[in-house]
């Protein structure tokens, strides 16, 4: 599944699809004007996958120097998401440059947890779509149209176990 705002500055490409979508992001569909499509790819189909983003990168640097792309990926804890954005990403730098924006990084925070109406339930089901700050990822998504600016995201520190702001750029 991916969720990208509908512009001239962005070429969706789907990669990865899930029946798991965070209920707390539909309401920003609207809002900003995204297009939210699904389609599976599975690991062993990276490299057709590349190949398709890379053809059309060439195509887009015809009338644009600097084409941008969002690829989003979505599904459960544990389905090896970051692990696929990782072997994409390693295929893509050959010709591009790619940033990966880990979800983890979109986590609320743990002092936020505790202010829930059921603290305990929320640690224990940390990761779940009410454990993530979804107007945090809409507002990063909105901010990546502007070419002008550097755009800076949060990461994750597993240690911690709260997201880093601006530590990825």
């Amino acid at each position: 599944c991916f969720v990208a705002p509908a512009s001239d500055k962005f070429d969706l490409i789907p990669i990865f699809s899930s029946s798991f979508f965070f209920p707390s992001l539909q309401r920003h569909v609207v809002e900003l004007n995204i297009m939210v499509h699904q389609i599976t790819y599975t690991s062993n189909e990276i490299p057709q996958l590349c190949d398709r983003v890379h053809k059309d990168y060439l195509s887009k640097r015809k009338s644009d120097s600097q084409p941008r792309y969002l690829i989003s990926l979505a599904g459960v804890p544990g389905s090896g998401k970051t692990t696929f954005a990782n072997a994409i990403a390693k295929r893509l730098s050959t010709f591009a440059k790619v940033v990966v924006l880990p979800q983890d990084g979109f986590h609320l925070y743990r002092s936020e947890l505790t202010l829930m109406a059921d603290p305990k339930e929320a640690f224990r089901r940390r990761g779940a779509p009410f454990t993530f700050n979804a107007q945090a990822f809409v507002n990063l998504i909105s901010k990546l149209k502007d070419r002008s600016q550097t755009i800076k995201a949060p990461s994750f520190d597993h240690k911690l176990k709260d997201p880093i702001e601006d530590d990825i750029v």
